[in-house]
């Protein structure tokens, strides 16, 4: 079976012209920003980009447990469309993950927002105007977008150290040492913490996949009791069924702490 696709961002819209047209060129601007800030490159799900004959359903569930940051880019027309809706529900609901709300065009209809009241959806930046419009902040000023795209930057500036130590985490030689030094970095993530969650969850299954090290095993444990995502439950029982008895005692105390646990909030 050949391994599922991760993409970074997932970019939610409306199909209508204007939205669409909009989205074609976000994505480039993004991709430009990111990678000039972050210095690496991201990967952006569009399902423009979803060939014909695709289960799209599977292929959108797929990516959106993947990735680190949903764009919900909101409209009139987005706030019609039954799939943007699906989009930002799936996301919140089952991954936990908000959505970044990318206000595209003015939403002038307030009565279309009840039904979102509980989602925490900031309503006053709906009605601030068009990306087009300049704002102005210490002195300087730029067009809206370029403000998103900074906040944008922000909320990922983590992820190039991320991907770092997950893949020292889950490379067969590294160093336990400094397998046990990513694994403290991932669970000291502020931001990002679905996706500090889910790299500490590889480096479990890889644990469990060949010669694991009880050193190593512990610091990813003790980094999952950090981070606090409930979910992490059923892996650290399997990792407990194969794990000696001082691993054991740290998996016991997470048990503990995660049975209390609300989540990633």
């Amino acid at each position: 079976m050949m391994p599922k696709r991760e993409y970074d961002v997932f970019i939610s819209y409306s199909h209508a012209d204007a939205d669409e047209g909009f989205v074609r060129g976000l994505e480039p601007k993004l991709n430009e920003a990111l990678k000039k800030k972050l210095g690496i490159e991201i990967d952006v799900f569009l399902d423009q980009k979803m060939q014909n004959g695709e289960n799209w359903r599977s292929e959108i569930d797929s990516a959106l447990d993947t990735v680190s940051l949903l764009i919900v880019v909101m409209s009139p027309d987005a706030m019609k469309s039954p799939w943007v809706s699906y989009e930002w529900h799936y996301n919140l609901l089952k991954t936990g993950l908000k959505p970044y709300w990318l206000y595209f065009k003015e939403i002038k209809d307030k009565r279309m927002f009840k039904h979102l009241k509980d989602f925490q959806l900031p309503l006053e930046r709906c009605f601030s105007g068009d990306l087009n419009a300049t704002t102005e902040d210490d002195k300087e000023t730029k067009p809206l977008l370029d403000w998103y795209l900074d906040d944008i930057q922000k909320r990922l500036e983590s992820l190039p150290q991320l991907k770092k130590n997950r893949e020292i985490l889950t490379y067969v030689h590294s160093p336990h040492e400094q397998q046990m030094q990513a694994a403290l970095e991932i669970g000291q993530a502020k931001e990002l913490k679905r996706t500090a969650h889910r790299y500490l969850i590889e480096a479990i299954e890889h644990q469990m996949s060949g010669a694991g090290n009880g050193h190593v095993q512990k610091s990813i444990v003790n980094s999952l009791t950090k981070i606090g995502n409930p979910a992490a439950l059923p892996y650290l029982w399997r990792l407990y069924q194969i794990a000696d008895d001082d691993v054991r005692k740290y998996i016991d105390a997470a048990f503990h702490s995660l049975s209390c646990s609300e989540g990633i909030r």
